[in-house]
């Protein structure tokens, strides 16, 4: 396993050399959680949903918060097939983002780019599916308020319930081009992986001679002298 930091990647273009810090991206680095945090707005921002939906298990004596987690995200799946027959919509793209209460109770938080949902035909579903009615949908068809909730439920960190996951979508809820979105996956085939944190790599050029300039904490260039 790859600590944060620890490696880098670096690319060699026309006699120079381009290196960033490999992190690791997990949740729980205080390195990473922001950015990863910063990534997660930015999905959901770029989906432009149109309604946002919250469902609360009911709790169950003796239910862990793990369990109720998995069984959250199990019945979203069914109420989504649900609407999308009752609705008759061939689509029905979502963000969904998992939220710790304050007692640590799973809720989900669910960003729609869909029609106007029925509030009681949904507290009816989610009855039926997991004897749990208790279900808000807002419209937020302004921008800020769009801002506001995308701030305000995943600007926080996405809560980890076991092997449930902390936040999922649907293949069609971003709204950048699929060739965006592939642009930095396909450009690391020409970076390769140093076993030396950006530091050491560094410290090893300019034993090569190189002169090394960091853009940032993350970044350097470095290139030979004329």
């Amino acid at each position: 396993m790859s600590y944060c930091g620890e490696n880098c990647l670096s690319r060699h273009d026309l006699g120079a050399v381009v290196a960033v810090s490999l992190r690791c991206r997990a949740w729980t680095c205080p390195d990473c959680a922001d950015g990863r945090k910063k990534q997660l707005i930015a999905q959901c921002h770029r989906g432009s949903p149109s309604t946002f939906l919250t469902l609360t298990l009911r709790r169950v004596p003796g239910q862990q918060p793990n369990i109720a987690a998995l069984t959250m995200t199990r019945a979203w799946r069914l109420l989504r097939l649900r609407i999308m027959r009752r609705y008759k919509l061939k689509r029905l793209p979502f963000a969904a983002i998992m939220e710790a209460t304050k007692a640590g109770w799973p809720h989900l938080h669910i960003l729609l780019r869909s029609v106007w949902l029925d509030q009681k035909w949904l507290s009816e579903q989610m009855s039926d599916i997991a004897d749990s009615p208790i279900v808000w949908i807002e419209r937020i068809d302004h921008r800020a308020r769009v801002n506001a909730y995308v701030a305000k439920y995943c600007g926080k960190a996405a809560h980890k319930f076991g092997t449930a996951k902390r936040y999922f979508f649907s293949h069609d809820y971003d709204l950048l081009p699929k060739e965006e979105r592939d642009k930095f996956k396909k450009s690391l085939y020409r970076w390769d992986r140093q076993e030396l944190s950006l530091t050491r790599y560094a410290e090893a050029l300019r034993t090569l001679g190189f002169d090394v300039t960091f853009d940032s904490q993350r970044q350097f260039r470095a290139a030979r002298p004329p």
